[in-house]
């Protein structure tokens, strides 16, 4: 093989290289003891969410909100993840009714995956139009993030907007979302120019 073909085919593999891996999606959001506790209805006209910070650059595939009794939806819910300067960054509408998948009383509807900066600060809520589906008021300590996430306010607000308010400590168990988190794999520009440095020492015992 002649260095020239080399060279084209290690910019190729640069090219055609892909950027990162994940791992399988998991729950932002998971619960200890009863989330029954102090359930209550999620509002009328009300979207409950709480604020977030994931530790490194994240995916998220799927937006979803709580089925108390995993029984179904009474009604569709439009849940959002918005970013700190108020710019809604994901969105998505479950259904009403069981057409949704259920995983640990979540309903989840998936989206175009949306990548999450580290460090940078979001909100995730959704919107309850009556308050038909409940939404479990439970006391932070029963409410715990997943590794990478840090869960950081509870929130609420009137309409569907980007939830604000105070919600006294009490954890609104509306919404959450599917991530991975994004693994870059060994920085393909070091495995070309590693390729390079190979082919400059081919010719030079070519000489």
């Amino acid at each position: 093989m002649s260095l020239r073909i080399l060279r084209n085919a290690l910019v190729l593999a640069f090219l055609l290289a892909p950027l990162s891996v994940s791992a399988m999606p998991i729950a932002a959001l998971n619960f200890t003891g009863n989330p029954d506790l102090q359930s209550g209805g999620g509002g009328n006209n009300i979207t409950r969410g709480w604020d977030f910070s994931p530790t490194a650059d994240i995916s998220v595939s799927s937006l979803g909100i709580w089925d108390r009794n995993s029984d179904g939806l009474v009604n569709s819910h439009t849940v959002a993840i918005w970013d700190a300067a108020g710019s809604i960054v994901a969105q998505t509408t479950v259904a009403s009714g069981t057409v949704a998948p259920l995983i640990d009383r979540i309903r989840y509807a998936a989206i175009t995956p949306v990548e999450l900066t580290g460090g940078q600060s979001y909100t995730i809520g959704a919107h309850f139009p009556t308050v038909s589906d409940f939404a479990s008021q439970t006391k932070p300590p029963n409410a715990v993030a997943a590794a990478g996430i840090v869960l950081q306010s509870y929130r609420v607000s009137v309409g569907f907007t980007k939830p604000t308010g105070s919600n006294l400590g009490f954890s609104a168990i509306g919404p959450n979302f599917l991530f991975t988190t994004v693994v870059p794999e060994p920085t393909t520009a070091l495995l070309l120019g590693l390729g390079l440095a190979g082919l400059a020492v081919l010719r030079r015992h070519s000489n």
